[in-house]
């Protein structure tokens, strides 16, 4: 097969008004049949084109290279392949997920020379158009890696007709995460109900919870039907089984999401700094170490991780609205299956708020408005205090709705209640999360050197000192580093096991172009790495480990373990704490 960018096969879709029923696989919830017929010299007749009995305002691209003829050959029940390139013959069978997008498609070779491997894909709905679908499939024995869902000539846009299914599922944490959650998802159109069926076995749904829906515009965008259903009564530790949608407009397929258990343990996975959301904002190759990252902690992290954790620049939309719609296709599968926590990142308010504002829904404290929910908030769980904070605030504050002055006056507020010695004996540990840096290493890179660092270092760090705030992890820097534990302008106090100071991880490094190079190692700074991956925190009661995996090999490229001394203790960084002798909990 041929090899270009990626390998990846694109297959043509035509749509028609009735399911297909395929005796390949389960229902094919498209709508549509496959271009061509059972005789094969009817189905694309000229490899390099999409048929040219499809009307040609339907195709988008004048030069689509279609590299294999298909169809299904009717006695066998099988898909037959010719590699126009080769000649060369396989056939085999689709199994396609009956769920809305994003949809997977797996191909099962069973002869020619690709016999015994399996190839993937997916098909999705486009910018939420109800007429349009694309689909596109990567080379046999490949992970799931499509190259592109955005125009480009390596990827078919055809129009057709689709249901109004629920797809873009993701969850959050309400106010308290061993009991609440908040679920959304987006249907092209509106629905009568905006429903979420879920219960503790697979396909018995013994509860019932209705939300609402709302939609909003933006210059000549206007998103679906944005729908919200918080849940609250869960019990900790339990696996609850769901579907999302309305009677009369269908569900989607089942899916499962775990209430973290109430225990002294939490894992958490954490990125920043992901280009998914298709290529407006990078190109390919940005777009696909990115789906590397979210693969590899589909693979490993899944399981194990209470919720996953996004320092901000969530996606690259630069005002493009249908760059969201991708964004949430492509978080889909691990956004679905345990709350996908996020902050503000300098892209996600730039040149607009309205993307993340609308589609987020944050625990926030300030107002009733889930706009300003998103801006800063905090939660606890197992034995750690997250605090979530906007650092957008102070340098792009014009779309904000609410002010550094409001933010800051929380916080405050906030830290110093989490770092009361009752509250240190249950949670004694405290992260708080933004965007931008306070600490960073990268030559000619301003955010680094010039008054942005340094203007979070003189507000933030303070609230960092005085209430021992333990690590502070950021994005916007596309690389991984991270300090010892330091107080006040960068001085290096006590150490990983015996701390007196805010231990400041970066970890931006989840698919972005990276930047650098670094300059001289300062002091502070402990280990620094390009490499794109994730993180993984692991806390209990007396350590906090810390590991950046690779998003290539899923080994660990660093890690820290963090002791904790005085646990019920307020913690104070200032000099002098380090000398005060842990104290002993019962």
């Amino acid at each position: 097969m041929p090899r270009k960018l990626f390998g990846v096969v694109v297959v043509c879709i035509w749509i028609i008004s009735n399911s297909l029923e395929s005796s390949f696989g389960t229902k094919f919830q498209i709508e549509g049949d496959w271009v061509g017929t059972t005789n094969h010299k009817k189905a694309l007749e000229k490899a390099d084109f999409c048929d040219e009995s499809l009307p040609t305002d339907d195709v988008l691209l004048d030069d689509l290279p279609i590299r294999w003829h298909f169809w299904l050959d009717g006695n066998t029940n099988q898909f037959i392949f010719i590699d126009p390139s080769t000649n060369d013959t396989s056939s085999g069978n689709f199994s396609v997920d009956i769920a809305p997008t994003p949809n997977a498609l797996t191909f099962q070779f069973k002869t020619g020379p690709n016999a015994g491997l399996l190839s993937y894909g997916i098909y999705q709905y486009f910018n939420t158009t109800p007429a349009t679908v694309i689909m596109s499939i990567a080379r046999p024995g490949l992970p799931l890696r499509p190259v592109n869902f955005q125009p480009n000539p390596y990827v078919a846009i055809i129009k057709g007709s689709r249901k109004n299914t629920p797809y873009q599922i993701h969850l959050a944490f309400g106010d308290d995460p061993s009991s609440t959650m908040i679920v959304t998802w987006v249907t092209v159109l509106p629905t009568a109900t905006s429903e979420m069926r879920y219960g503790t076995a697979s396909n018995y749904y013994t509860f019932s919870e209705m939300g609402t829906w709302s939609n909003y515009t933006y210059k000549n965008y206007t998103s679906g039907a944005i729908h919200k259903v918080p849940l609250s009564g869960l019990k900790a530790g339990v696996t609850y089984y769901y579907r999302v949608g309305d009677n009369t407009q269908g569900y989607s397929r089942e899916l499962t999401f775990r209430v973290p258990a109430d225990n002294n343990k939490v894992t958490v996975t954490i990125w920043g700094d992901i280009n998914l959301g298709g290529v407006i904002g990078g190109n390919s190759t940005v777009w696909a170490d990115s789906l590397d990252t979210l693969d590899m902690a589909l693979r490993q992290e899944q399981d194990t991780s209470d919720f996953l954790l996004h320092v901000g620049d969530v996606a690259y939309c630069f005002g493009d609205q249908t760059c969201w719609d991708q964004f949430f296709q492509d978080v889909q599968p691990i956004a679905s299956h345990m709350p996908y926590m996020s902050c503000f990142g300098n892209h996600d308010v730039y040149p607009e708020p309205f993307g993340y504002t609308n589609r987020f829904f944050m625990p926030g404290p300030f107002s009733p408005s889930f706009q300003d929910g998103n801006y800063f908030y905090s939660f606890d769980l197992g034995p750690v205090h997250f605090v979530g904070f906007s650092t957008e605030l102070w340098f792009l504050p014009q779309n904000a709705t609410v002010n550094v002055t409001q933010q800051m006056t929380w916080l405050l507020n906030d830290l110093h209640v989490a770092n009361m010695p009752q509250n240190r004996k249950v949670r004694p540990w405290i992260l708080a999360f933004g965007h931008r840096p306070i600490y960073c290493s990268v030559e000619n890179y301003p955010d680094c050197q010039n008054g942005v660092a340094l203007e979070l270092q003189r507000d933030m760090e303070p609230l960092f000192i005085q209430n021992g705030v333990d690590v502070a992890v950021f994005g916007h820097i596309h690389s991984m580093e991270r300090s010892y534990p330091v107080t006040y302008d960068a001085t290096v106090c006590g150490s990983y096991s015996n701390p007196c100071g805010t231990v400041h991880v970066v970890n931006g490094a989840a698919g972005q172009p990276f930047l650098g190079p670094p300059y001289p190692k300062p002091d502070w700074s402990a280990f620094r790495n390009h490499t794109h991956g994730y993180a993984r925190m692991t806390a209990t009661l007396d350590e906090l480990q810390w590991d950046f995996v690779s998003k290539t090999t899923g080994e660990t490229i660093d890690s820290f373990t963090l002791l904790n001394p005085f646990r019920g203790m307020s913690k104070n960084w200032t000099p002098g704490h380090n000398r005060k002798k842990p104290v002993l909990i019962d």
